[in-house]
């Protein structure tokens, strides 16, 4: 309890304060005004060594091992055999998360982390926010003061691969950029944010297509697998807003995005840089 309200109060600080010292004078007045112990605020824990029973679940590692090596053939230049790979790498995902929903654990924890901690919401968050769904997790922009971030949670497994998936997009849609502002002669934020939001189209598009390919009763399972994230994960995210337009949008550089999507696989190289603990929730 004491390893969840620590977290918990690091991001209520983030909420109020954004990104400033971890515990400094922010973080200490938080926790009072929340009343956390003072053990809480003195940071008196080590986190990652209290986390360790809870991440060293070994068939989870096996399955982000197993994945991550599925990652590196769909870096190859042969473009059947990345592809390939890279459905072979969601079908492991899929089937792993299938097996698990069997299991019915209702004790289960649901965890939950960060990326693409920023100034302010952009074009290229809110593609990563579409394209993170695809990984069975929950998606949120959280913003603060100054500051937005990129949350997900679910089950362990889903949340480690989601943030080295996160992390990785984060540089390759602004390498795949470059390459289309070149290739394209696209220049300018609008043709950059519409070919971010387009890269967000066309892997939806692409992964909707694998989903399909499944057999009726893995289909029907994963809607079970879906449902249940949803109803999990309301216990963190009771009251949500969202908001969107494309009254700016560049429809050209959103067709080129589209392209970009289909062929975008999923390569290794990119591991999330937070060491920090999964915020968790149980049932109790």
């Amino acid at each position: 309890r004491d390893i969840l309200k620590h977290e918990l109060a690091h991001y209520l600080n983030f909420l109020e304060h954004g990104q400033v010292q971890a515990h400094g004078q922010e973080f200490r007045e938080t926790c009072k005004r929340y009343g956390f112990p003072d053990e809480i605020a003195l940071a008196s824990m080590n986190l990652d060594t209290a986390n360790l029973s809870k991440e060293g679940d070994i068939d989870s590692e096996r399955i982000l091992e197993k994945v991550k090596k599925l990652f590196q053939l769909a870096a190859s230049s042969n473009v059947h055999e990345a592809e390939l790979a890279t459905v072979k790498a969601n079908a492991l995902l899929l089937r792993h998360n299938l097996d698990r929903a069997h299991l019915k654990n209702d004790e289960a924890p649901i965890y939950l982390d960060r990326v693409l901690v920023q100034k302010r919401k952009d074009a290229k968050i809110s593609a990563v926010y579409d394209m993170l769904k695809h990984f069975i997790v929950k998606t949120v922009i959280s913003h603060g003061k100054n500051s937005c971030c990129l949350e997900v949670s679910g089950s362990i497994t889903n949340v480690k691969l989601a943030v080295y998936v996160g992390n990785f997009l984060d540089k390759e849609l602004e390498h795949l950029w470059v390459t289309a502002k070149h290739a394209h002669g696209l220049q300018g934020l609008r043709a950059k944010n519409s070919f971010f939001l387009g890269i967000a189209k066309g892997f939806d598009q692409k992964m909707k297509q694998a989903k399909a390919n499944l057999s009726v009763t893995d289909r029907r399972a994963l809607i079970v697998v879906e449902k249940d994230l949803t109803d999990r994960t309301k216990m963190i995210y009771s009251r949500l807003s969202s908001s969107r337009t494309n009254n700016n949008f560049d429809s050209h550089a959103g067709e080129i995005g589209i392209q970009s999507g289909k062929n975008l696989s999923i390569r290794p190289g990119v591991e999330g840089s937070s060491k920090k603990l999964y915020l968790e929730y149980s049932k109790s």
